[in-house]
């Protein structure tokens, strides 16, 4: 699934903010939620993560119009943990502000948990952990999804993909696990399937429980989790966490993103460790730093430029982008374009850079 198969658009981030403050202005939210939105997307665009960008707008716009959200509510508040109903917001705003509780918290005692349900597709998870770790926290956080997952062995679904992600605040930039459970993202086969590329043996088996290349065999098939059975072991632990702490939310019971008729029913977690509890910042960046130069100059095989911790090639990414432009795919831009005349705003190319 090279990138340099498609045709490619390439739009400045700023470009791309600008034109969904004009798509979400057919939605009644607060301007901080929508700027919280934008924010979400678009710097998820500019770390390289286009499955999870700007595409996911108006999916969230028709769902925030045909199902208004209530007020994020605390339900349960205990000294360093908290218990959250999310109102059916979307999951981007719900989780933005489920961090800043975690931090909050984790400032006051050294660690904070929130946990979240009646919530939404929250798109990258590496976004709030980012989120802690520029803030100089440890950062985690972990969703449940929709099914589609079966056990190892198995052929039928009892897991979602489960993604999670785990921050550390390094010394140059933050160290940041994003990952899903599954071998492949759900978003990663729509975009095949949108491109007409074939997906990889190994990522999903069809309905029947054969391997498939074919990406709509896999999206009426399961996926498969990562590293076999230690993969679908982390998604059942996630819906535990998640659904099991919740009392709702596991990912039998979760609602698929594009159906507007009710709530999506996803639970998410968010914690939050104070890292200057256990050393002071000058002594864990120079933790940091031994282990980074150790990890990089590690032998590399033959081909390989570079050796990348988890977030580094996200973080590299950004730089380039925020000069260069998103290359996102005409494809892409497309789908955008066509929301744009269904709406009445601008495309996001008759926007200025």
């Amino acid at each position: 699934m090279d990138m340099h198969k498609t045709e490619i658009v390439n739009l400045s981030g700023e470009q791309l903010k600008q034109w969904g403050r004009q798509a979400l202005s057919i939605c009644k939210m607060p301007d901080e939620e929508k700027e919280i939105i934008l924010d979400v997307l678009v710097t998820t665009n500019l770390r390289g993560v286009d499955t999870h960008g700007i595409n996911l707008l108006p999916l969230y716009i028709e769902r925030y119009n045909a199902f208004p959200p209530r007020p994020i509510k605390v339900e349960k508040d205990f000294a360093a943990v908290c218990m959250v109903d999310g109102g059916d917001n979307l999951g981007t705003v719900v989780s933005h502000r489920c961090m800043e509780m975690a931090m909050e918290k984790a400032s006051q005692f050294g660690v904070g948990v929130v946990m979240v349900y009646n919530s939404g597709h929250f798109g990258a998870a590496g976004h709030y952990t980012y989120q802690a770790a520029e803030k100089g926290y440890i950062g985690y956080c972990s969703t449940t999804a929709l099914v589609n997952m079966p056990a190892w062995g198995g052929m039928d679904e009892i897991a979602g993909k489960n993604p999670f992600s785990i921050s550390f605040p390094g010394d140059k930039f933050p160290v940041v696990l994003d990952i899903a459970c599954s071998v492949a993202a759900r978003q990663k086969v729509l975009t095949a399937r949108r491109e007409g590329w074939k997906i990889p043996e190994g990522w999903a088996l069809d309905k029947n429980g054969n391997p498939t290349t074919d990406p709509n065999e896999a999206l009426e098939g399961v996926f498969l989790p990562m590293a076999e059975h230690k993969g679908i072991g982390l998604a059942m632990m996630i819906e535990l966490l998640c659904g099991c702490l919740c009392q709702r939310g596991f990912s039998i019971d979760v609602t698929n993103t594009d159906i507007l008729t009710g709530p999506q029913n996803i639970s998410h977690m968010f914690a939050a460790i104070d890292p200057k509890r256990f050393l002071t910042k000058e002594e864990m960046d120079k933790q940091c730093a031994y282990i980074s130069e150790k990890f990089h100059n590690g032998r590399r095989r033959p081909g390989v430029d570079k050796l990348y911790l988890p977030g580094e090639f996200e973080w590299d990414e950004y730089q380039k982008r925020t000069v260069n432009g998103i290359p996102l795919a005409m494809s892409r831009v497309k789908e955008l374009d066509a929301f744009s005349e269904k709406i009445g705003v601008a495309k996001v190319r008759d926007i200025p850079r």
